[in-house]
């Protein structure tokens, strides 16, 4: 109702056409809902689903994304460092 008095469109992005398969091929831990966006926007834009990915796959990833870095030290302990800057995502 409030698209249609605004005179808009709701474009509803469902993460569940966002296959685990699509997923692993991000580099970096990434949300379905995130991923089902920028695909319906694509698709919105005429751009083929597997270009779009493919796009999204080779971009570098939001200097905030949630990643863990492995380390060991000299004495053989085992360290992890996760960036948790994009912690206001679901």
């Amino acid at each position: 109702e409030e698209a249609d008095a605004r005179d808009c469109k709701l474009v509803y992005a469902d993460p569940e056409t966002v296959t685990d398969e699509e997923l692993r091929g991000f580099s970096w831990f990434t949300f379905k809902e995130n991923v089902a966006i920028a695909l319906t926007v694509a698709e919105l834009l005429g751009v083929e689903r597997e270009t779009a990915l493919q796009g999204m796959y080779e971009a570098p990833p939001d200097p905030g994304v949630l990643s863990v870095e492995r380390y060991a030290t000299h004495d053989g302990k085992k360290l992890r460092f996760a960036n948790v800057f994009a912690a206001n995502d679901p």
